[in-house]
């Protein structure tokens, strides 16, 4: 059932505004600066049982939902209904992007019996321990254990936090872990004056060590726990320091450890697998050790990620996973939180917990539930503390390195798995640990490009974004999707020189805008146009000429360290000036339109060139990409902006992208965000690049798993064992492969999501675009190459023209109309 609100007649077709929205609220319409006229827009209802964020909507609109707490004898599984719009089906918290259409969701919950630990006395010391498979936790569907998990409890703190409901993140972690068949321990530090661990290294002085080891010798030895079974450490903050000292001293299998690095005698001994998993906003400086430490160990081989969790609206059912609280009560604390005005438009915290004083707003009848309340509020802020909400990703991480045993699966008779059949792409295959499948489509062929991925089996396979080469299906039964191309006519660019720089152009007949593209520090715009220098980047200008954009690559006025001006005010900025000029020159050719929009696009240090540049020039739009943007611009522009990262970005804040983009949305301007999530590397990845063939392509990838960067555990996901930019993975490949080592890195960086150029976001950007002058997805021009591109040089400066290449012969192929849909554009998407 649809409803109707007022919304801008410019932007009809495709909804650019990600509104992120609160329960019960509608959403609402993005303005297009300078627009008077309206008309009407449909909303739909989402409507979300067992959880919240129930509502109407207008498509396109980000909505956070929540599946409400297990806090008894149930654990949350997944959400079930119309699962495509559901950004990660295994989270408790996660987002839905409103389609036309209503959107029906449904937190599955698992009977999971109530339990409690068993607590011994051995030598002195208190072990509480909890061992699945009898029934008593997980209801007999335990079929083995899969192995034992130590519990080092945070600094202040004590072991029966991770088993009472004081600490209700701590206890549902404990109770996610038995449930998925882990064996727990606990005990609590020697130091019972400030209660928090010896960290200190060698291991035969650390007492906490050796009583931890004696708990786990005693538990053995009686019988309660296997030597045979893997062992893991989990720790949070003071304690996830001990969980790494412990898992290095005991050669446990891995360790997972929550706000916190390693110490830092470790980073260059330990040797188990670590995942370290921070609060996006931890206000204690942990981040900055945990990533040190996982660069530190990624530069050795040893494998390693990070996991964030990111900031979230506060909801009204947020405190009723603390037990002894009922829906009211949690009301009656959010209204105090709300009403002492520590939330923001947004429904987000305006400050950490640790800083503001929220408890003098709390009400009497609950100021006893601080403890755990604060837990909460700390979670939704995203600050130090230990999140279960990222439990899936986690258990990714253990079962990847532990599960050595067949585990029952929960309610859910044995069957096969799920398989999806890639024609034109890669990869065959099951299920991932997701339930979904990324897939890759085949090089374009000469004369070509992609058009969109088909399926016969829709009720079977669903896609996440059609016109995407790089995309994810989720399966609900086995089915088949195949990769489908249209022509495209070949280009090749023309280049003169200006301002000492190279301008690299090219104009299709009747152009529809001008992309601007901006390369990045220390690079030239060679860089976009070569595609050996960038496969990747050369693709967007591909694709947007495909869509009818003339393209339009300058260089930095800088020739030395080949950067943008980013400080300098406009006007007097050389590089606005330079860019101007260059603009006004195409715009001065007979075949473009005094009026026709242009568009900057910059990737690094020339993201950051563009966010200022499209404002000082007021152009149509902005792409920022591996780049905060200028926080001060986004304050006051009318431009509307994209932004595009790494979900690992090595180098830059990327949650200055995600503030910019709030930003905007509370302003009213149009925006967009997209977030690169890690990918596995399949044999053929390389072949995207010139030169390398799918044959070659095997070739680097068996080299890589033979050598231990992929890991070999997950044919065809083969994962990326670390960060290919913290150490010399090239040494490991053979002789005649080096010379390929640019290209090969290029993608390696793209699979590990990293500080680089990618384009898997070429549709939603260019859709951004489109939108921004008033049109909805184009279709693509098709016919000879234009006429004006080969004098674009001439008419464009009075620079020396460089002769171009001889353009690509096109082969005509089959045509398939452009689908009329938006991308999805998701800011918190999860490791894949």
């Amino acid at each position: 059932m649809s409803r109707t609100i007022l919304r801008l007649a410019a932007w009809s077709g495709l909804v650019i505004g990600l509104a992120v929205v609160l329960s019960g609220t509608s959403g609402a319409g993005v303005l297009l600066p300078g627009t008077s006229r309206v008309q009407a827009q449909d909303t739909y209802a989402l409507t979300v049982r067992n959880g919240s964020g129930s509502g109407d909507y207008a498509p396109g609109a980000l909505v956070h939902i929540w599946a409400n707490p297990t806090n008894h004898g149930d654990l949350f599984r997944w959400w079930a209904g119309d699962r495509a719009a559901v950004a990660d089906i295994y989270a408790p918290h996660t987002v839905v992007r409103m389609p036309a259409a209503d959107v029906l969701v449904r937190a599955e919950l698992e009977d999971s019996a109530v339990w409690a630990p068993t607590t011994l006395m051995r030598d002195g010391v208190r072990i509480h321990v909890e061992v699945p498979g009898d029934g008593a936790a997980t209801g007999g569907w335990v079929e083995r254990v899969v192995g034992v998990v130590f519990l080092a409890h945070r600094g202040s703190g004590e072991a029966e936090e991770w088993f009472n409901g004081d600490r209700p993140e701590q206890r549902n972690l404990t109770r996610q872990l038995v449930h998925h068949g882990y064996a727990v321990v606990a005990i609590d530090s020697l130091n019972r004056s400030s209660n928090s661990w010896d960290t200190t290294w060698p291991a035969d002085a650390n007492d906490d060590l050796a009583r931890v080891r004696g708990a786990l010798e005693a538990l053995t030895d009686e019988g309660i726990l296997d030597a045979a079974w893997p062992r893991a450490a989990i720790g949070f903050s003071n304690g996830a320091g001990f969980a790494g000292l412990l898992a290095e001293a005991m050669d446990f299998d891995v360790a997972v450890l929550y706000g916190n690095g390693l110490p830092p005698a470790l980073d260059g001994l330990m040797e188990s697998p670590t995942l370290f998993v921070l609060g996006r906003q931890d206000t204690t400086g942990a981040n900055e050790r945990g990533q040190q430490s996982a660069d530190a160990l990624a530069r050795r081989g040893i494998p390693t990620d990070v996991a964030w969790f990111e900031p979230q609206p506060l909801h009204p059912l947020r405190f009723w996973s603390i037990l002894g609280t009922h829906p009211g009560h949690s009301r009656e604390i959010y209204d105090d939180i709300a009403s002492g005005g520590y939330l923001d438009a947004g429904g987000f915290l305006r400050e950490s917990p640790r800083r503001s004083d929220w408890r003098t707003a709390i009400r009497a009848a609950h100021r006893d539930k601080e403890g755990a309340i604060y837990e909460q509020l700390q979670v939704a802020y995203a600050d130090h503390t230990l999140s279960a909400e990222v439990f899936h990703t986690v258990t990714e991480f253990l079962d990847a390195r532990m599960l050595r045993h067949t585990r029952g699966k929960p309610t859910q008779p044995a069957r096969a798995p799920d398989l999806v059949s890639v024609k034109g792409g890669c990869c065959d295959g099951p299920e991932d640990w997701n339930g979904r499948v990324a897939i890759f489509a085949d090089p374009d062929p000469a004369g070509s490009t992609f058009d969109r991925w088909v399926t016969a089996d829709a009720d079977a396979v669903r896609l996440d974004e059609p016109r995407a080469r790089n995309t994810y299906v989720t399966l609900r039964a086995s089915g088949s999707v195949s990769a489908t191309w249209r022509f495209a006519a070949g280009w090749s660019p023309q280049t003169i020189a200006l301002d000492g720089g190279a301008v690299h152009a090219h104009v299709p007949a009747d152009p529809v805008g001008i992309v601007i593209a901006l390369h990045g520090s220390g690079g030239s715009a060679d860089g976009w146009v070569e595609r050996q220098r960038s496969a990747e980047k050369r693709l967007l200008l591909d694709d947007a000429v495909a869509r009818g954009y003339a393209v339009l690559v300058p260089e930095s006025t800088d020739r030395q360290a080949r950067q943008w001006d980013t400080t300098s005010p406009h006007p007097g900025n050389p590089d606005i000036a330079h860019v101007a000029d260059a603009i006004a020159r195409m715009r001065a050719l007979p075949a473009v339109p005094d009026d026709l929009p242009a568009f900057a696009l910059g990737m690094s240090n020339g993201g950051a060139f563009a966010s200022i540049l499209a404002d000082a020039l007021d152009l149509s739009a902005g792409a920022v990409y591996s780049a905060g943007g200028r926080r001060s611009v986004m304050r006051e522009t009318d431009v509307p902006y994209f932004f595009a990262f790494g979900m690992r970005d090595s180098r830059v804040d990327t949650m200055q992208a995600v503030q910019n983009h709030e930003t905007l949305l509370a302003r009213g301007i149009a925006t967009g965000l997209f977030t690169l999530r890690a990918t596995p590397v399949y044999a053929t990845r390389f072949a995207r690049e010139p030169g390398i063939d799918n044959a070659t392509s095997r070739q680097v990838h068996a080299a890589m798993v033979d050598s231990g960067v992929l890991s070999p555990s997950f044919v065809p996901w083969n994962w990326l064992s670390g960060a290919p930019k913290a150490w010399d993975w090239s040494a490991e490949l053979p002789a005649q492969i080096q010379p390929l080592r640019s290209r090969v890195q290029e993608q390696l960086d793209v699979s590990w999501a990293d500080h680089v150029f990618f384009a898997d976001a070429n549709v939603a950007v260019l859709d951004f675009f489109d939108a921004a002058r008033g049109a909805g997805p184009v279709a693509t021009p098709t016919g000879a190459p234009s006429p004006t591109a080969t004098v674009v040089a001439t008419a464009v400066a009075t620079g020396t023209p460089v002769t171009p290449a001889t353009p690509e012969t096109p082969e005509v192929t089959p045509t398939i109309d452009a689908p009329d849909r938006a991308s999805v554009y998701l800011p918190w998407a999860r490791r894949e």
